[in-house]
């Protein structure tokens, strides 16, 4: 190979040329990229409701009330469910003992702790499929198979206008917070 000083000039002006294409289009990007927006968008909320333990049951307890449930609400060391239900003949009263958690959604979900089905010695699932069908609440689902009971808000504080969620449930320091949008549906 033979030591042309052009050949060599002319790789040297390739290489600085191709090093300043590069620099360009990597100083050229944008430094995020869009990434795709989710479908479901989060709203944020523009107002903040606490509530004490007292005003939480009243509201439930009114929404039961309203449905024409013979279901009733308290709360204590936990959410407790009273449920009228009538097995083999037998009327009894299912007693629920659920721990509350908020979801992103804004819904309650009360995971199922302890149950109580009167005198009768019947298994937990089974406890549970004969409530289900008396649990016929607008807002208000027995889940079974997930062992809980899940809650709309909107559907027990239809007062307040717009969307309500569930934010903070602590049981133990007895506040609840929830949140929500004016005007939304």
């Amino acid at each position: 190979m033979h030591n042309c000083p052009w050949k060599i000039a002319f790789l040297l002006l390739l290489a600085v040329n191709l090093l300043l294409l590069i620099g360009l289009y990597i100083l050229s990007r944008p430094e995020d990229l869009p990434q795709e927006e989710e479908t479901a968008v989060i709203e944020k909320s523009n107002y903040e409701i606490t509530m004490t333990k007292e005003a939480l049951e009243s509201a439930i307890r009114r929404g039961l009330k309203e449905s024409e449930s013979d279901a009733r609400f308290s709360i204590a060391d936990g959410f407790y469910f009273r449920i009228p239900v009538e097995a083999y003949g037998i009327k009894t009263e299912l007693v629920l003992k659920t721990e509350p958690l908020a979801y992103k959604d804004g819904t309650v979900h009360m995971k199922l702790e302890r149950l109580n089905f009167g005198r009768l010695p019947l298994p937990e699932g089974m406890a549970l499929s004969m409530a289900a069908p008396a649990v016929t609440i607008p807002g208000l689902k027995l889940l079974p198979a997930q062992r809980e009971i899940v809650l709309d808000p909107n559907a027990f504080m239809p007062e307040h206008f717009g969307t309500l969620r569930a934010k903070i449930l602590d049981v133990k320091n007895h506040r609840y917070v929830f949140e929500g949008n004016l005007g939304a549906n």
